[in-house]
């Protein structure tokens, strides 16, 4: 099974990098900082840029290098996003039918977003941010700060995009975000009005049962 989804993933991948280089591509360079509009399939992001996503139309073809930084804020469906050279990806929305990361890139995850494959190779870092997270056997559960939950498989890649089987990704840390000071006040509250009324509810009980007696 794997075999195929390793060759697939190969030939396919190729294909993919030869079309966007063949196409027109929208170029952000020169440490700029760029607010993807919307209608653009390809985009390269160049020379410590900034690419910014906020329009629910995504894009079909993001690549990022020279240390440059993508930030899907409210992204829709973006076909691959492809991070290299030390750039970094923030991502807080998308439906993302490939993330692939090499040659020291980052992702930092605040959503519980849905991607079919989410590649890395051996040098990238992916940063997951949420409530009770967890990672285990490559996958990330748990909740988001949004509210979103986490149900992401991570495979390993080595430099050239070939998927290792049965190897997990290791560079992954879980950052546990802790519930706002507000809501943990309201929380505190209704536990104690909870415990008043079950104590309201036990002294009533003891007076009826008093009353009861004294008939």
């Amino acid at each position: 099974m794997w075999n195929s989804k390793i060759l697939y993933t190969s030939v396919f991948g190729i294909s993919f990098s030869i079309f966007s280089l063949a196409a027109n591509a929208l170029v952000v360079s020169g440490n700029q900082v760029y607010d993807l509009p919307w209608g653009e399939d390809n985009v390269d992001v160049l020379d410590t840029s900034t690419l910014n996503i906020n329009n629910i139309h995504g894009a079909s073809f993001i690549n990022a290098y020279q240390q440059s930084t993508v930030n899907a804020y409210n992204a829709d469906f973006i076909a691959r996003l492809n991070m290299y050279d030390d750039s970094t990806a923030n991502i807080y929305s998308g439906y993302y039918s490939w993330i692939q990361l090499f040659n020291n890139s980052t992702a930092n995850l605040y959503s519980g977003i849905d991607t079919s494959w989410f590649l890395m190779a051996p040098d990238t870092q992916v940063n997951v941010f949420g409530r009770h997270v967890d990672y285990f056997n490559g996958r990330v559960t748990g909740m988001a700060n949004d509210g979103s939950y986490y149900n992401i498989e991570l495979r390993s890649i080595d430099n050239n995009g070939y998927i290792l089987e049965d190897t997990f990704p290791t560079n992954v840390t879980l950052n546990s975000v802790p519930l706002p000071a507000p809501l943990i006040l309201f929380l505190s509250g209704l536990v104690i009005l909870s415990r008043l009324g079950r104590r309201k509810g036990n002294l009533f009980s003891g007076c009826k049962q008093v009353q009861a007696a004294a008939n």
